[in-house]
């Protein structure tokens, strides 16, 4: 194989890994971090969910799946656009992980940005006696 192609094969492959934005899950202790780092998170459970078990603080209150699992994803990025000056990447957090985990993967396809998953979601933080608020 040429050294031009082989250049080229690599640079293509760095170029589509560049092109991608990227959902990645995190820990609490990585969530902590991001959050210090200014990182806007949003949480997308429901009014009652958020009631029930309060939020983190200062988190985004923008739910994503409606009780039968429905989205409109252009109505939710309008309302996160209103509350909020994110520039580029995101948390997302549900109850376990697992909503958030696919939210996470439709905004970062649509939008082309990395989105970040809580993947323990809000019972493990409270599990870790972390700081909750009211909504």
């Amino acid at each position: 194989m040429s050294r031009t192609l082989k250049y080229s094969i690599v640079l293509w492959f760095l170029l589509i890994n560049v092109s991608f934005a990227n959902v990645i899950d995190v820990d609490n202790t990585q969530l902590k971090k991001l959050i210090k780092e200014d990182v806007s998170i949003v949480d997308i459970r429901t009014i009652n969910e958020w009631n029930h078990t309060g939020v983190i603080p200062n988190s985004l209150l923008i739910t994503f799946f409606d009780e039968k699992g429905n989205y409109d994803l252009d109505q939710w990025h309008e309302k996160l656009l209103e509350n909020s000056s994110y520039n580029k990447d995101l948390i997302i957090i549900c109850r376990s992980g697992r909503r958030s985990k696919i939210a996470a993967e439709i905004i970062s396809k649509k939008f082309g940005i990395n989105v970040y998953n809580a993947k323990n979601g809000i019972r493990s933080w409270i599990q870790s006696n972390e700081s909750i608020s009211k909504p």
